[in-house]
């Protein structure tokens, strides 16, 4: 895998980095929300609970919907509005402090980050047709390995007291942005397969 992994090309192994970034927001979103809204915002467990269920509904319903969208509109745009909606989304739960808006922000957020993901592997993949066969999976590594970062390193260093879940979620907002940029970035051309059809 190591071989693999060395023999990417360098925009295939930033679509694996950005996938990393984005792990480590999904993370802090989907495993410190309820924490966050329930010991740090004040809101109830019950108010806490539903925007928890929202964002992975949203997501769920958003993935679904993924397809549809991309047959109308050109998938790269998708893929590049996505962050930014993550972060104002983000911003908003950090920023919000009446506990009856913030289910709206959990919603804005699932759909967000529901097409992110999905989009890297087919994206990736048009981009870097070379490696269609093992791209896919390191991807897939890539997000786990960002999602063990928002997981673990966060905990980790939350139970030391060297960071707040205020600020793990201002880290997510700022991996929002670099992810925002990887995904201009990597998208600016046409795929090779876009090119060679027209």
């Amino acid at each position: 895998e190591t071989e693999v992994v060395s023999s990417l090309s360098t925009g295939a192994k930033l679509f694996i980095l950005t996938v990393i970034f984005y792990g480590i927001l999904e993370a802090i979103i989907g495993n410190w929300s309820a924490v966050y809204l329930v010991h740090e915002k004040g809101f109830s467990i019950k108010t806490a609970s539903l925007a928890l269920s929202f964002f992975w509904i949203f997501m769920t319903v958003g993935r679904m919907s993924a397809t549809f969208l991309t047959l109308k509109m050109d998938a790269r745009w998708l893929y590049r509005l996505s962050p930014l909606f993550i972060f104002i989304s983000l911003l908003f739960i950090i920023g919000i402090t009446q506990e009856s808006l913030i289910l709206f922000s959990y919603v804005a957020v699932g759909l967000s980050c529901s097409y992110f993901f999905p989009l890297t592997l087919s994206i990736s993949t048009q981009y870097h047709d070379q490696w269609r066969e093992s791209l896919p999976a390191l991807v897939i590594a890539g997000l786990m390995f960002g999602v063990c970062i928002g997981s673990f390193v966060i905990g980790f260093l939350r139970e030391r007291m060297v960071m707040n879940l205020g600020q793990a979620f201002w880290v997510a907002s700022f991996s929002a942005l670099i992810v925002g940029c990887f995904s201009i970035f990597l998208t600016l051309q046409k795929p090779v397969k876009a090119v060679r059809n027209s």
